[in-house]
């Protein structure tokens, strides 16, 4: 069982659902308007009007551990605000706690020079900009994600990674960012596994094999229903994953079909989002060879 969250994370967790209520839902049409009648290069009028509103109610860079810029919660305390702000496509923004931003500023917020975090964490703890994250090899269009040739070598009882994503993006072309959120996610389950492991928690990163029915694939288009499978599919692999002992399955990236399948589990048609429909898989062949 997961400890009670504390008090001040309750409150938060209310205040932030109110304010959900009050200006996320019923702006989230004028939000999608405005993203289709204007500028795709500009930051639509509604998100600064519900940034300022945000911040004014001190619903403001949640996700920071360190109370000097953020509030100061623990990653059991946050994740309940995440996953509420996680119901709405524009929310995380509104409330300055969206990716890559939050990534980035824990890199400079724990290891920026002076200067650095003057000129770049500053503006992104304020709201004032955005940050990104780009990637390139020597001797490749890297940009698109088919051609990335970084690899996975097992070497003795190490691994080597260079910078290889775990999917191959080959049936989504040019979402190389979505690619290499992968690695990065891969990466944070070796290292917490590790950290962990003498208090027998269990630390997994779990990938679908296809692409997953939510808001983001419908707002960002990824393919069509008859290529998505329902979420229940992960609800699914985490409930079995939580009945196992931790030091059983841990430090482990798994993929939602695979796992299932070694647990015995043959049928998968209910977990397609139209009855009858083949969903495609994606190639996790980089992350198998590893």
């Amino acid at each position: 069982m997961f400890p009670e969250p504390s008090p001040r994370a309750k409150q938060l967790h209310e205040r932030l659902a109110a304010f959900m209520d009050e200006h996320i839902y019923p702006n989230e049409t004028t939000y999608q308007d405005q993203i289709e009648s204007g500028d795709r290069w500009q930051v639509p009028p509604i998100m600064d009007e519900l940034k300022a509103k945000a911040r004014a109610a001190g619903l403001w860079n949640l996700f920071l551990p360190d109370s000097d810029h953020g509030a100061g919660l623990t990653n059991l305390e946050y994740a309940p605000l995440c996953e509420l702000m996680g119901r709405s496509e524009m929310a995380p923004e509104v409330f300055n706690c969206s990716a890559p931003d939050t990534g980035n500023m824990e890199v400079l917020a724990r290891y920026g020079t002076p200067e650095q975090k003057k000129r770049w964490l500053e503006p992104l703890l304020a709201g004032e900009i955005r940050s990104c994250f780009a990637m390139t090899e020597p001797d490749v269009a890297s940009s698109d994600a088919t051609n990335i040739r970084a690899r996975i070598e097992h070497r003795g009882d190490e691994y080597i990674i260079n910078m290889s994503p775990p999917l191959d993006l080959s049936i989504l072309p040019t979402r190389i960012a979505y690619g290499i959120s992968k690695l990065g996610m891969t990466l944070l389950t070796l290292g917490l596994a590790e950290e962990v492991r003498r208090q027998n928690v269990a630390v997994n990163s779990l990938w679908p094999v296809t692409i997953i029915e939510s808001q983001a694939s419908i707002n960002r288009r990824l393919g069509t229903p008859a290529m998505w499978r329902k979420p229940d599919i992960l609800v699914d692999c985490v409930l079995r994953l939580a009945r196992k002992e931790p030091a059983e399955v841990t430090g482990r990236a798994l993929v939602d079909e695979d796992f299932l399948r070694a647990e015995g589990v043959t049928d998968f048609g209910g977990y397609a989002c139209v009855a009858g429909s083949q969903p495609p898989r994606l190639s996790w062949a980089a992350l198998s060879k590893g």
